[in-house]
């Protein structure tokens, strides 16, 4: 099974993550507000966005809609592949 990463920690990114998870090993979450960075959501760790760019996962599953432009510049500027990038 492939792995992934959601992209927030939001509601959207809990919808995301009811849709994905029997597709997808999810790793864990990321997202952008520091508050939010050491939660959990279903048991899996919420991280600041730079881990992505460490764990390389398979895909990178976007569950945000605010700043989504922006978040995936940040991926595909440091080196993660757009393609693996699914919104």
């Amino acid at each position: 099974m492939s792995t992934a990463v959601i992209y927030g920690a939001t509601t959207t990114g809990k919808r995301v993550y009811q849709k994905v998870k029997d597709k997808y090993q999810v790793i864990y979450f990321v997202d952008g507000n520091p508050e939010m960075i050491g939660g959990q959501i279903e048991g899996l760790d919420i991280k600041e966005r730079k881990e992505i760019l460490d764990a390389m996962p398979d895909v990178v599953v976007m569950g945000i809609l605010t700043g989504y432009e922006d978040a995936v510049k940040y991926l595909v500027d440091h080196g993660y592949p757009e393609e693996k990038i699914i919104c």
